[in-house]
């Protein structure tokens, strides 16, 4: 049985109950905002440099002309500059993205605060085109802690009809290691956050173990619950929607979930 920390050490002191105290107003949130994924990586390498930045590059949506000259230069430039606008208040506080699709595509994670309660919605590029997204919880009363944004992405469901949605993480994790699995492509999945940190190095740690314990038989004949279950042993995490604690292996469905 491979156990998860013995892959990625790192993650074993991340602070699970870590909660930010706002998502507004911070030096994270100057990053927050800014839609296209490589313009993102380009613009913390430049910080990093001590770099001088023009305002624009901040900006969270560019003009149709600049999406335009990226997507002439290779279409994965553009990734994520056409995910939808903001709402008054919103502020991206996590996304997927897909380093190695035609397109780089992105999930936006978002949250605004409003009468008292954070609210929290997921959208993509594609989002005038009938596909959505389902989240839990919708609204909370505090921020939710990293265990709670963690459950929270392994519990979107998606699809033009969400009444009979896909768990989108466990079908993109079988899609890329299973069906078209290339170690080139590894890891297929950036989850990040500029609020959260240790997001990402959980999940690189949780998709080797996917990558290592799953096997094209398994996806023949397990559901996509029994697939991430064998590659969550070893995680004292519960699963949101499934009400599942994994800790020691065991299943214990009363258990409750720490948001």
């Amino acid at each position: 049985m491979i156990i998860i920390q013995s892959l990625h050490k790192d993650i074993q002191h991340l602070d699970l109950n870590y909660r930010p105290e706002t998502f507004w107003g911070i030096p994270e949130a100057l990053l927050a905002n800014v839609k296209g994924e490589r313009r993102k990586q380009l613009i913390k390498e430049a910080l990093q440099n001590s770099e001088t930045i023009p305002e624009y590059v901040f900006e969270s949506d560019w003009p149709l002309e600049m999406k335009q000259s990226l997507m002439a230069q290779h279409p994965s430039l553009s990734g994520g500059e056409y995910l939808p606008d903001y709402l008054p208040g919103e502020v991206e506080f996590a996304r997927i993205s897909m380093p190695y699709t035609t397109l780089a595509d992105v999930i936006s994670l978002r949250v605004r605060f409003k009468k008292d309660r954070f609210y929290y919605r997921c959208i993509d590029e594609y989002w005038d085109q009938g596909f959505s997204y389902n989240t839990y919880p919708k609204t909370t009363k505090h921020p939710l802690t990293l265990a709670g944004l963690i459950n929270m992405i392994l519990s979107i469901e998606c699809g033009e009809d969400l009444r009979e949605g896909d768990d989108l993480v466990y079908s993109l994790y079988e899609q890329w290691y299973v069906e078209y699995y290339e170690e080139k492509y590894h890891p297929p999945l950036r989850i990040t956050s500029e609020f959260y940190p240790g997001l990402g190095d959980y999940f690189i740690a949780l998709q080797d173990s996917f990558q290592r314990t799953v096997t094209s038989n398994d996806a023949e004949n397990l559901t996509n619950y029994d697939l991430y279950e064998r590659a969550l042993v070893g995680f004292e995490l519960p699963r949101v929607r499934s009400h599942v604690n994994l800790q020691n292996g065991k299943e214990n469905k009363n258990a409750k979930t720490r948001l």
